[in-house]
C-alpha cells in the first residue's frame, strides 16, 4: 500500500483548489509560477435532502430537499494547515419537512461537486447543523462544515 505525505503548502492549495471548483473557476498550470485562475467565481448553493446519501455526486439526488442556500460570496474561511471550514453560519428556513440526512454542494449551473452527511450538533457528520428535525418554513442553522486536505 503506498502512502503519501503532503506538506502544508500542498495541503492549502488543494484546499483553496476545493473552493475554486466549487465557485466554477478553474486553476490553470502555467510556465513556472505562472498559473492562472478562470472563470467568474459565482458562489455555490448548499442543498439539503433526507434519507441516505446517493452512492456517488453523478448519482440523481434522493429524498425530499428540505433546504436551499444560497451560500454568501465569501463562503468558506482561508484554508490554515490543510483545512477549510465554513465562514459564519448559514440560516435557512426549510422548504419542507424532514430529517438532514446528506447535502450537496453545487455550482451556480446545478451540478454538484461535493455530497456528504449532516448530523445536529456532536453527531460527527461532514455538515453539522442545529437541529434533528424541521418543520415546513422553520428556521435552522448549519454550525459546521469542514473539509481537511489529505495527510493532516
Amino acid at each position: 500500500m503506498a502512502i503519501l505525505q503532503f506538506s502544508t503548502a500542498m495541503r492549502n492549495n488543494l484546499g483553496e483548489a476545493y473552493e475554486l471548483t466549487i465557485n466554477g473557476q478553474t486553476l490553470s498550470a502555467g510556465a513556472g509560477a505562472g498559473g492562472s485562475i478562470t472563470g467568474s467565481a459565482a458562489p455555490p448553493k448548499c442543498q439539503i435532502y433526507t434519507g441516505a446519501m446517493p452512492a456517488n455526486c453523478a448519482a440523481a439526488a434522493t429524498g425530499t430537499k428540505i433546504a436551499e442556500i444560497n451560500c454568501p460570496a465569501d463562503w468558506m474561511a482561508a484554508v490554515a494547515s490543510g483545512v477549510k471550514s465554513l465562514s459564519g453560519s448559514w440560516s435557512v428556513a426549510a422548504i419542507a419537512a424532514g430529517t438532514p440526512g446528506y447535502y450537496r454542494m453545487v455550482d451556480s449551473s446545478g451540478v454538484c461537486h461535493e455530497q456528504g452527511d449532516v448530523t445536529a450538533v456532536g453527531g460527527g457528520g461532514a455538515m453539522t447543523v442545529d437541529n434533528t428535525s424541521v418543520g415546513l418554513g422553520q428556521t435552522f442553522t448549519v454550525l459546521t462544515k469542514t473539509v481537511t486536505a489529505p495527510n493532516a
